[in-house]
């Protein structure tokens, strides 16, 4: 008889040990399809704290983006809003860049001619 309970509690702790490997696969599998936060390739780290979401960047500045939680997952309609605001402030950064350029390059040119 002792045998048969010891023979039961074996199977019942494996049992739930089993059980307990599923749901912490579970739980892993379900926050790798929710992120909790990204890298973004300007560099920063874009995440979820509480009710509100953070653009935190490579200089350490933390900024608020959302007073929602975004989806955060590739290719939801949230991330590809901010990928084509980071794609626009980058192509206005350039475009300021080039301007400068070439007013100080005409600037120079004036200076060297004499007017």
């Amino acid at each position: 008889m002792i045998v048969l309970f010891v023979i039961l509690a074996g199977f019942v702790f494996f049992a739930g040990f089993i059980c307990w490997d599923f749901l912490r696969f579970a739980r892993a599998k379900k926050k790798a399809e929710k992120p909790d936060g990204v890298l973004v390739d300007a560099g920063g780290v874009l995440f979820v704290q509480g009710k509100r979401t953070y653009y935190s960047m490579p200089n350490g500045v933390r900024r608020l983006i959302a007073g929602y939680p975004m989806d955060l997952t590739p290719g939801s309609p949230d991330m590809i809003t901010f990928t084509n605001i980071l794609e626009n402030a980058r192509r206005q950064k350039a475009d300021d860049d080039r301007n400068k350029r070439k007013e100080a390059l005409e600037f120079m040119q004036e200076a060297a001619n004499g007017r």
